[in-house]
């Protein structure tokens, strides 16, 4: 589990006391192979379009952020209750960059991982965000908020962390189009952040769980 969740797990006071806490996730070898796709100029929001999700604040911040986004896209994959909003804000802002592509396969969503430059997860509240891993093997650089366990997942020099005020992802989005040499620095090193995932790792770890 993350520290978040093991913190929320030691504060209660009728807890197990023979409970151990497993390594958060495991990846399949598949995201491990480098793709031949040339990385474009994308940035992609993966998850569920309901409130704890936040994607109407991702939204705003990229609305507001003008000009400066105009060679970046922003694909917005889940599907959820938002989605009518969501739809109608794009529609209002006139923007052509936002595509909200709704829910697709989990192998098409690999394939656009694999296209994708950054990761936008602006959540109020998340355990861990399995799909941060997901998009670091694919040497997908992660812009998560500061709330849940989601920055626990990389080291600071391998993403973005930001919090859920306004203007503050607006902040790390002029920082990224003003200074895109850095993509290659901190893709390299959230995809080896992401090798602690990997199954034959983390099944080293649940043995040695298991063996105490």
């Amino acid at each position: 589990a993350s520290q978040y969740m093991t913190d929320i797990y030691n504060s209660k006071k009728d807890k197990i006391d023979d409970v151990r806490l497993c390594p958060p996730c495991l990846l399949p070898e598949r995201f491990f192979l480098k793709s031949s796709a040339k990385k474009d100029n994308i940035f992609l929001f993966i998850g569920s379009l309901t409130a704890h999700k936040n994607p109407i604040y991702m939204l705003d911040e990229w609305i507001n952020a003008g000009n400066i986004l105009e060679k970046f896209n922003l694909l917005i994959i889940g599907d959820g209750p938002l989605r009518k909003p969501i739809a109608q804000k794009i529609s209002d802002s006139r923007i052509s960059n936002i595509c909200l592509l709704g829910e697709v396969a989990h192998q098409q969503m690999e394939q656009y991982l694999d296209k994708a430059k950054y990761l936008i997860l602006p959540s109020v509240r998340e355990s861990f965000g399995m799909v941060i891993a997901e998009a670091m093997a694919k040497r997908v650089v992660p812009i998560v908020s500061d709330r849940g366990g989601m920055k626990e997942v990389f080291t600071s020099s391998a993403g973005y962390i930001f919090e859920l005020k306004d203007g503050y992802l607006v902040d790390i989005l002029t920082k990224i189009t003003s200074h895109d040499k850095d993509y290659d620095i901190k893709s390299e090193l959230a995809f080896q952040d992401s090798l602690k995932y990997r199954e034959e790792v983390v099944g080293e770890q649940l043995i040695n769980i298991l063996q105490e």
